[in-house]
């Protein structure tokens, strides 16, 4: 008793024929990347300061750590008014062309100390 094959539902298409609109690698070019702008919730264009939501009781003592690093930079951010090409672009001379979420716990520390330190030669 020989087996045959079940017969396909729809017929079989060749991935070249469906996706003709599909580029070739190297087709485009894309480098330099596009300069990101704020996103329109960034603080960069709050008219008053809006802290970050709170965090749930059940939150590590890291997670409470990381959210607490993360509200001072962003209050750092308010006051400079920085926007984001100008804040990726300082984050990166200071630590290795690494962005913010690249960055240790203290390596974040250190660059809110950084921010906080330019805020305080402005005034």
């Amino acid at each position: 008793m020989k087996c045959r094959g079940v017969s396909p539902a729809a017929p079989a298409v060749r991935i070249e024929e469906k996706n003709q609109t599909r580029g070739v690698r190297g087709e485009e070019a894309r480098f330099p990347q596009e300069r990101q702008h704020d996103s329109l919730d960034s603080v960069v264009h709050l008219e008053h300061y809006q802290p970050l939501s709170v965090l749930p009781p059940s939150a590590s003592p890291e997670e409470r750590a990381a959210h607490e690093i993360r509200e001072a930079y962003r209050q750092c951010v308010f006051e400079l008014r920085w926007p984001k090409q100008q804040r990726d672009d300082y984050i990166a001379r200071a630590f290795e062309g690494r962005r913010f979420y690249q960055l240790t716990l203290d390596e974040q520390q250190l660059l809110v100390y950084r921010l906080r330190t330019l805020l305080l030669s402005d005034t």
